[in-house]
């Protein structure tokens, strides 16, 4: 490729939320936490449930930040994977399944432990994630009700 592809910065600030996954998560339980405290002073849980909202926000973010391309080289993987120079289809350089052996090559003790951990830390963060997504849509959905439950409007009658 003549042109170098850099990452956009949506992907890298996405990037450092995943890579700084605690702090993202600390930050969104303490604006949780301020929406409630508004929430009950202003007597209208729609802080709560627009808190959710944001919530859900960066649980998808933390499930999908895996997948997408975090520094140059894997863009340009990621591009020479899509726009093979072949043309033939994106692995056209392997051998067929006719007849070859397509064993998996033999890996280090050290290599699978590498890949065990960002296996680990992948599932960690996607389900840390997932769990983000829930709970904030469920406080998105449901919060709002909250109002008229904690603070009921006293109905006037007329004598």
């Amino acid at each position: 490729m003549a042109d170098k592809i850099i990452v956009p910065v949506s992907l890298r600030v996405l990037n450092k939320i995943a890579k700084h996954y605690l702090v993202t998560v600390i930050s969104i339980v303490l604006f949780n936490v301020c929406s409630l405290f508004a929430s009950i002073v202003l007597k209208d849980f729609n802080w709560l449930a627009a808190s959710g909202g944001v919530t859900t926000i960066f649980g998808v973010l933390l499930t999908v930040s895996h997948s997408v391309p975090k520094n140059d080289e894997e863009v340009q993987y990621y591009v020479a994977s899509i726009f093979p120079k072949s043309r033939d289809g994106i692995m056209s350089e392997l051998p067929t399944a006719r007849g070859v052996n397509l064993s998996i090559p033999e890996v280090s003790d050290d290599d699978e432990a590498l890949m065990k951990n960002t296996a680990k830390k992948i599932l960690k963060i996607e389900s840390i994630g997932v769990t983000l997504t829930i709970i904030g849509t469920l406080l998105w959905a449901y919060s709002g009700f909250l109002t008229n439950f904690i603070y009921p409007v006293k109905c006037i009658t007329s004598s």
